[in-house]
């Protein structure tokens, strides 16, 4: 039993130490590889940079010194840029503001469309992604019924955009199970 556990703890060490710290920016292939904070081409701000250059719609670019790295929006879940983490879902990047029960993601506004972000949200790291709305709350996680009664009984001037900067996620997430 000890020399299991003293294998069973080289192992994490040796594990945790080829992971390291993540890298500011790269590619993130799949789902895992977010969850795990895998990176592919990982890179600091002097070593690369990413473009999508006029005229190659649902393409990202990684330039390093050496090479130019392509990838089609369909080939790569998501990316880090500058530290913050992206899904991309139907060749959008959504920023990733919370990943737990739920997803929730931001794109920010843009000049001229108005200030603050847009919000969103998916169920997991692979399901679709919504309009972070009541309504849509209410549709994806109908079969939660406190969850939804709970959404029912807010006041009509209750926004469910409520921050809570104590667990860094607003408050409806706690509502769920």
């Amino acid at each position: 039993m000890k020399l299991l556990t003293i294998f069973l703890c080289c192992a994490y060490s040796s594990l945790a130490q080829q992971n390291g710290p993540v890298a500011d920016n790269g590619i993130y292939l799949s789902s895992s590889d977010f969850m795990h904070h895998t990176l592919h081409l990982p890179f600091n701000k002097k070593d690369g940079l990413f473009k999508s250059p006029l005229g190659h719609y649902h393409e990202l670019w990684l330039k390093t010194k050496d090479s130019t790295y392509k990838f089609y929006d369909d080939d790569i879940w998501g990316y880090r840029q500058k530290k913050k983490d992206y899904r991309i879902f139907k060749s959008d990047p959504y920023k990733i503001r919370y990943a737990g029960k739920i997803i929730i993601y931001e794109i920010p506004s843009t000049p001229g469309n108005g200030t603050g972000s847009t919000a969103f949200f998916s169920k997991d790291l692979q399901s679709p992604v919504y309009s972070l709305t009541k309504k849509q709350l209410m549709d994806i996680y109908h079969s939660d019924t406190a969850f939804v009664e709970k959404l029912k009984g807010m006041k009509w001037n209750e926004s469910i955009f409520k921050w809570n900067k104590a667990t860094g996620h607003y408050e409806f997430i706690d509502w769920m199970n």
